[in-house]
């Protein structure tokens, strides 16, 4: 068993990864701590200048109180020298989240004795639904780090979102980077339609949206919103 903790820098949908990974670890059968550990992973940001030096600043903290750091997140995938002189034991995963996943759980290993399911630590929920833009505004590096706008399906969304209700959770946030462009053409469904999915689900007693841009706010979403 490990010990290990979890942090992340940045926007909710940097929130929500970090948070995939702090359960897979946990299911995995290690041991969360709030100091020193066996292995730190930092869910990096560089959406700005000050979000990616604060990023090294956490994995280098880290590598001075945790035997392995992972680093992870949009800070990662920018480049190969983003995290240049760091530690010998900081180790920058530059995948997507759901191969950062892979790579940090099967490094640090699992046990035979795990946990069938990790309640998240805080009142409401973060529910990931889209990921990634396909806009690319020269300002902004997001395509860059995180690849082209895709949607999670509505089937695997409602699936977690009955997961969370039923650990307790009673208020869901849906997010991702670019809400309004979530599709999922095989059932149908636009955010609007999501939404009123989302909201038929039995103990959902809120659901809100992280952010939204304002060129995606129409008629159909002010209707299932109300």
């Amino acid at each position: 068993m490990a010990s290990f903790s979890v942090r992340f820098l940045g926007c909710k949908v940097s929130q929500t990864d970090a948070q995939a990974l702090r359960e897979r670890l946990l299911r995995d059968g290690h041991h969360e701590v709030a100091g020193r550990g066996d292995v730190a992973v930092v869910n990096s940001c560089c959406v700005t200048n000050e979000g990616l030096a604060k990023s090294r600043q956490a994995a280098s903290r880290a590598a001075r109180s945790h035997a392995r750091v992972y680093v992870t997140g949009c800070g990662a995938r920018l480049s190969d020298t983003a995290f240049a002189g760091l530690p010998e034991n900081v180790t920058v995963v530059p995948g997507q989240i759901e191969q950062a996943l892979e790579t940090v759980a099967g490094d640090v290993g699992a046990i035979a004795c795990v946990q069938a399911d990790v309640r998240l630590d805080r009142v409401r929920a973060f529910v990931k639904i889209q990921d990634g833009c396909s806009f690319s505004c020269a300002f902004c590096v997001i395509p860059l780090v995180r690849g082209a706008t895709r949607s999670r399906s509505a089937e695997a969304v409602l699936a977690e979102i009955r997961r969370r209700v039923a650990q307790g959770h009673r208020e869901i946030v849906l997010t991702g980077v670019n809400l309004g462009c979530f599709r999922d053409r095989a059932a149908g469904l636009t955010l609007a339609g999501l939404i009123r999915a989302a909201a038929a689900i039995e103990g959902v007693e809120r659901l809100r949206l992280s952010s939204i841009e304002i060129n995606h706010v129409d008629d159909e979403l002010v209707a299932a919103l109300r």
